[in-house]
């Protein structure tokens, strides 16, 4: 069977379902609110297209900005509604090209189980990525990892040998964590000293011809990923084990008593 994660990974799936920012539900209905056009600039010309989840339990609603102005319209239906149509040669495939800001920013809006410092330099990287800043997106990311570094108590300073210290390597840094995060897959530790690497010396020290949106958003994906595992799974399995345990109690429990005696009336 074809892997289709990259699917998981966009805003809009098709033309009527998209994953919900709100809910996280993947491949949900929505339908398209407000349409509004408005002046970027003196010259330019941009779409609001505000778009409602149609979860049962949500109906929250996004917004979204493009400059194809004529990507969406209301369209009247036989029984006297409106709805939207996508622009005939848009490819509905591939939505997602023709917008250049979400709010919220994706599906991937941060989980509140990670810690708020790290949260909010992830946050503003994505900022700074929405409007192409991706040196600023860069600096934003690398510093929520030495924000990570600093949460997860790694040692800054090593002894020099000579009766002081001296400042580590953040390479290094990384690198502890495979020691005191022994429950984390080692693999995610690699993850993260090379996005330290792709953040810092590549893109800082001209060694790179360039840096495209597309391959920043690899790494901010492998990032939050990775933070994911760290600060989320592990609550998600737990709170998964102690509904588990609370099953099994209940069965135990009525299976007990069912096994009693039933009591004779008197």
């Amino acid at each position: 069977m074809a892997d289709q994660s990259e699917l998981d990974r966009r805003y809009f799936v098709t033309g009527d379902t998209y994953n919900c920012p709100y809910c996280n539900r993947h491949s949900v209905t929505f339908s398209v609110e407000r349409i509004e056009a408005f002046d970027w600039t003196n010259s330019k010309t941009a779409l609001a297209v505000y778009v409602k989840c149609g979860g049962e339990k949500c109906g929250k609603v996004s917004l979204h900005l493009t400059f194809e102005t004529g990507l969406v319209a209301f369209v009247e239906t036989p029984w006297g509604s409106q709805k939207h149509r996508w622009h005939q040669k848009a490819n509905i495939d591939k939505l997602d090209a023709y917008f250049f800001y979400h709010q919220p920013t994706s599906f991937f809006t941060i989980d509140d189980r990670i810690p708020p410092k790290i949260r909010e330099l992830v946050s503003e990287a994505d900022g700074c990525r929405r409007f192409n800043y991706l040196t600023g997106a860069s600096a934003c990311l690398r510093k929520a990892i030495y924000e990570l570094l600093s949460h997860e108590g790694v040692a800054k300073t090593e002894s020099d040998g000579r009766g002081g210290e001296r400042e580590r390597h953040y390479q290094d840094r990384v690198k502890d964590l495979k020691s005191t995060r022994k429950n984390m897959d080692p693999g995610s530790v690699d993850i993260l000293a090379a996005a330290l690497r792709a953040t810092s010396d590549h893109l800082h020290e001209d060694s790179w011809a360039g840096w495209t949106r597309e391959e920043f958003d690899a790494i901010d994906e492998a990032v939050r990923a990775v933070l994911r595992e760290m600060y989320v799974l592990p609550d998600e399995r737990k709170s998964m084990q102690q509904r588990a345990g609370e099953l099994v109690q209940k069965l135990t429990e009525a299976r007990a008593k069912k096994a009693l005696p039933e009591e004779k009336p008197r």
